[in-house]
Formats: structure tokens, sequence, C-alpha cells
């Protein structure tokens, strides 16, 4: 095990061991959402590596948002794979999302979470070859964190009146 959490030498795929469910190349995104390293992975490709993988799903969605947006799902797909087995991965997100190949990823369904959601799942799923380990409540936790929600912040406990604590 290294310093940074995971063995280089592991058979999981790369997206799982550095925490980046979309497999994305460093950059704006990953850096934006503390992204602490570089790595190289099969093809000579580059893949930021996170500490969370929370942080690696909200550097994908802030990608999508900032890059993406406006583009049909399969020239997205395109871009986003480097043109890699592009028409079997379009095919594998339109299976699992419903979303046709002319579906444009307008900035609604990228911040709407009952359309993003399943669409970032179903790419951390092609990236991985297996279902990406996050539960429902992180992958809502990136999405809200890409977005500047509040709403993944946990609650804090109710201020306590100064007319009860004690003196």
């Amino acid at each position: 095990i290294s310093l940074w959490g995971y063995n280089p030498m592991s058979k999981l795929p790369a997206s799982i061991r550095f925490n980046n469910p979309g497999a994305q190349y460093p950059g704006k995104s990953s850096s934006r959402f503390g992204s602490i390293g570089t790595e190289v992975i099969g093809g000579g490709h580059k893949i930021a590596l996170f500490d969370d993988p929370v942080k690696g799903a909200a550097a994908q969605f802030d990608l999508l948002n900032r890059a993406y947006s406006g583009l049909p799902l399969s020239a997205a797909i395109q871009k986003w794979s480097g043109g890699n087995s592009s028409s079997e991965y379009v095919a594998n997100i339109a299976r699992a999302t419903g979303l046709a190949p002319d579906s444009v990823l307008s900035p609604e369904l990228l911040s709407d979470p009952s359309k993003v959601l399943p669409l970032v799942k179903a790419m951390a799923r092609h990236e991985a070859g297996q279902d990406y380990p996050m539960n429902d409540q992180q992958w809502t936790d990136a999405l809200n964190l890409a977005l500047g929600r509040d709403a993944a912040a946990p609650s804090r406990p109710a201020a306590v009146p100064s007319s009860i604590v004690a003196a």
C-alpha cells in the first residue's frame, strides 16, 4: 500500500483505485475538486487521483457541465472517451439511462438529479467495467458539491439558548 492509500499493483479498475468514477484526465475540474496527483494507466493515458470518490464524482459532474453541455450524448461520449470504443460506450449509456444517442446534454439535464445521476453512474460503470462502489447518497453529495448546493452539508444541531446554558 502506498502513501495515497492504494496499491498500484491492485487488480481493481483504475477508476476505482484512484477514486475517479469518470476516469477523467487531470485538468481544471479535477484540480477544483481536490485531485491529489496523476497516474499513467494503460495506453499511456493520464488519470487524476482523488482521496475520496465523492470528490472524483464532483469533478466528473463539473467537467460534464463545463465542457459537454450542449452536445448530443453520442458526441459527448466520443469526446469523453477520446473515441475509445465510443459506439459501445454510447450504447451502454443509452441502454442504462433511456437517453437516445441524439439526446442533448442540456444544462437542465446536467443539473436534474433524475437525469444526470443515471448518466454519471452509467459512465462510471462503463469506465470500471462493473458497478462503481458509491451509494446513492454519495452520488447526490457529489452532484450537490459540483453545483455548489448546500444540500450535502451535514445538518447542525440547534443552538442551545443562552438562558439554558449554566453560567
